[in-house]
């Protein structure tokens, strides 16, 4: 009895064997073509959002330059500004107005005549 038992177990491995190597698997390509369609896809909304966004990162770019040359000229208005406004203060000193009417245009103060204007 023993001898069947290990006929029937030869066998059953004989068996297993042809099974196995008879068996041919066919391999095709890994990648389907919806697959190479929507990768084709992917690849393609990759390369329109990128240059979407180096066009607005140039754009940036370039406004940023305008604004500061823009920047630069207001800082250059405003200092000719308080340069004038300096020069305004100077020039309408009551003192300098007096010394200027009298020695340019022969004027004298007559305080009786003074009057206060007031806002």
């Amino acid at each position: 009895m023993s001898n069947v038992a290990y006929e029937m177990r030869d066998k059953a491995r004989e068996k297993r064997h042809i099974n196995k190597s008879s068996t041919v698997v066919v391999e095709k390509g890994r990648i389907t073509k919806g697959e190479v369609i929507l990768l084709s896809l992917l690849a393609a909304v990759i390369f329109i959002a990128s240059i979407f966004v180096l066009s607005n990162y140039s754009t940036i770019q370039s406004l940023n330059r305008d604004v500061h040359v823009l920047q630069t000229e207001i800082d250059k208005h405003v200092s000719a500004n308080e340069d004038l406004q300096l020069q305004v203060t100077e020039l309408s000193e009551p003192d300098r107005i007096l010394l200027i009417a009298k020695e340019k245009l022969g004027l004298s103060l007559n305080e009786k005549n003074v009057k206060v204007i007031t806002d």
